[in-house]
């Protein structure tokens, strides 16, 4: 215990005047973080700034309808203008083929007209098949036994 040292708190005059001096100091509320402001013109500036930019967007969507009108417009009209080219060409065509302009050109080119030659053995064949294809099938069976008939008639007859 003779080691110990024993802290004596005493009132003397040092003491006594920083106890008094940090009763007496005025008390100031801890300070707390004030936010930094930003400046006064901004505020005004982006409402400005947004204003702007509302507008805008309408103003490029009308333009933008506004283009697509016009070559709407410009390709409607080439549409109109091929579609009269088309007519012409084909009334032009038609006169040149048609019967009375081969007569002519061939009276123009002192040309004889001929009629096309059709083979009868090749147009009886067509019409077969093609009536053969046009009748029901219990007349296609008759007409595949009188073929049949005729067939057996002409290897049977005597050469």
């Amino acid at each position: 215990m003779v080691g110990e040292k024993q802290v004596w708190h005493t009132q003397n005059e040092g003491n006594l005047a920083r106890s008094w001096e940090q009763r007496l100091k005025p008390r100031v509320a801890p300070r707390e973080q004030r936010r930094r402001q930003a400046a006064a013109w901004i505020r005004p500036a982006l409402w400005i700034a947004w204003l702007w930019a509302a507008a805008l967007v309408p103003s490029i969507l009308a333009i933008h309808v506004m283009t697509m009108s016009y070559q709407y417009d410009q390709l409607n009209q080439q549409y109109a203008n091929l579609t009269r080219q088309n007519q012409v060409l084909v009334a032009t065509v038609a006169s040149k083929t048609s019967a009375s302009a081969f007569a002519k050109d061939a009276a123009r080119l002192k040309v004889q007209l001929e009629a096309p030659r059709v083979d009868p053995v090749k147009k009886a064949k067509v019409s077969r098949r093609v009536s053969a294809r046009a009748v029901s099938p219990v007349e296609q069976v008759t007409l595949w036994i009188r073929q049949l008939s005729r067939s057996l008639t002409q290897s049977t007859a005597p050469s």
